[in-house]
């Protein structure tokens, strides 16, 4: 949230009068500069965000949560619109010399965003340290960006196509999530649960994404390092039997989260309203 929104906002209302503006928020902006930017920075978005929001002729929040915490912040009402995928992106074609090691953990996401930073971080630091004694051959895919540092079990290939990523979080053995900071809801997480893949994370990672409806065996949740240490060793250890439940979930998360169906909710829903 910044000047150039103001800016784009302003402009339209001016050029297009009769215009509806809908701001759709993947998170909220200031919590993101309150913590990761100066006092200047996190004030200014404040702002900013505040007059967006009650100025746009509908506004909207990716989860009941975040929806509770614009409403606490800035007194205002938003509609729920979760994100979601486009089943077109995970259709990818596998092909014959892809590239991929035998057993792997994979994380997406720059490390230049604090959260990632924590996250990648722990995965290296003490996740992995511990997780390679017991599976020596076990490797971490990276990608997104802006990591320097070297492992023998890390393989670090920054920002990639979006197929070849696809393709990694297919073959991938487990997708762990340490994250302890965040905002919003995690698309990476959303099209590993529709592709079957089986997901380990803390509370805060998977914030926003409903996976307790019809007690899915798939994610594995809990706030505890430790726990979410156990929960890895399982899965790697029997990879195929929660490989094999993550697949039957893969239906349920597609109903809940194809974009293309969130999409013509949301039209009925401003249609009735």
């Amino acid at each position: 949230m910044d000047w150039l929104l103001i800016f784009f906002f302003i402009v339209a209302k001016i050029l297009i009068p009769r215009a509806f503006i809908i701001y759709h928020s993947h998170s909220i902006e200031y919590e993101i500069r309150k913590n990761n930017s100066n006092y200047f920075i996190s004030f200014f978005t404040k702002i900013t965000e505040k007059y967006i929001f009650h100025n746009v002729d509908l506004a909207t929040s990716v989860s009941v949560k975040e929806k509770k915490k614009i409403n606490n912040l800035y007194n205002k009402e938003t509609i729920i619109f979760p994100n979601g995928v486009n089943l077109k992106r995970l259709q990818v074609e596998e092909k014959k010399f892809f590239f991929k090691p035998k057993q792997y953990l994979f994380y997406s996401g720059s490390y230049l965003y604090g959260p990632n930073k924590q996250a990648i971080d722990l995965l290296n630091n003490y996740f992995m340290p511990k997780l390679v004694k017991k599976f020596p051959d076990l490797k971490l895919i990276l990608t997104g960006g802006g990591y320097y540092n070297n492992y023998s079990w890390l393989i670090n290939l920054g920002i990639i196509r979006k197929n070849y990523l696809i393709k990694l979080l297919k073959g991938a053995q487990l997708i762990l999530t340490p994250i302890y900071e965040g905002y919003g809801t995690r698309v990476k997480i959303i099209e590993a649960l529709m592709l079957g893949v089986p997901v380990v994370s803390s509370s805060k990672g998977i914030e926003g994404i409903d996976y307790k409806l019809n007690k899915f065996k798939n994610p594995l949740v809990n706030k505890s390092k430790n726990i979410l240490l156990k929960y890895a060793k399982k899965v790697l250890k029997n990879n195929q039997v929660f490989k094999k439940n993550s697949r039957k979930n893969i239906s349920k998360y597609i109903a809940y989260y194809n974009m293309k169906e969130i999409v013509k909710k949301f039209q009925l829903s401003l249609i009735k309203n």
